[in-house]
């Protein structure tokens, strides 16, 4: 009888074991579930997003194809305007730090380039000599015996260009840097 009550008993905790384990793996299918349904829940927040995200491009880009056929209409009535100078219609607020990257391109691609150098005619007005060793090229170069801007010694023969605040540089040296600037690049006096 002993033996049939232990049987009795181990099928008893066999039972309640697989209980358990049921419970167990049923709790385990219901968090398991639950994820699902968040990632689920998830995925289509973030395709809702896509799909803002997207129809705010669209507008974006129908906004600027319009401003652009406008822009191209009002250049055509003006032919005889010149291309260099573009201007904005008045009631346009522009504020670059609210622009998007884009939006600087843009803007940057409709003003157009702006020159800040000088003209070459006035470039070429700058005196010009040639190096050499005599002494009074010494006092004209002082002490300076390099061009601040390509930093190569002055030699002999070298055509040099000397700007009213006296500073000296290789003729091309400072003409290229003066199409782009309008002052001396080691004082920054203004020409």
């Amino acid at each position: 009888m002993r033996v049939m009550m232990q049987s009795k008993q181990m099928e008893m905790d066999e039972a309640f074991a697989a209980s358990l384990l049921y419970d167990d793996d049923q709790t385990d299918d219901q968090a398991v579930a639950r994820e699902w349904q968040n990632m689920e829940d998830s995925l289509i927040s973030l395709s809702d997003d896509e799909k803002f995200a997207k129809s705010l491009q669209e507008q974006e880009l129908n906004r600027s194809t319009s401003t652009q056929q406008q822009s191209h209409v009002g250049s055509s009535s003006h032919d005889s305007s010149d291309d260099s100078t573009h201007s904005l219609p008045p009631d346009v607020n522009i504020d670059p730090d609210n622009m998007t990257y884009e939006e600087l391109n843009q803007l940057g691609e409709s003003i157009g380039a702006v020159n800040k150098g000088l003209s070459k005619r006035r470039i070429g007005q700058i005196p010009t000599h040639k190096f050499t060793s005599s002494s009074r090229t010494r006092n004209l170069v002082s002490e300076k015996t390099q061009c601040p801007i390509c930093i190569i010694d002055f030699k002999e023969g070298d055509t040099l260009s000397t700007l009213p605040c006296a500073h000296i540089y290789h003729e091309e040296c400072i003409s290229l840097w003066l199409q782009q600037n309008k002052i001396c690049c080691v004082c920054t006096t203004e020409l």
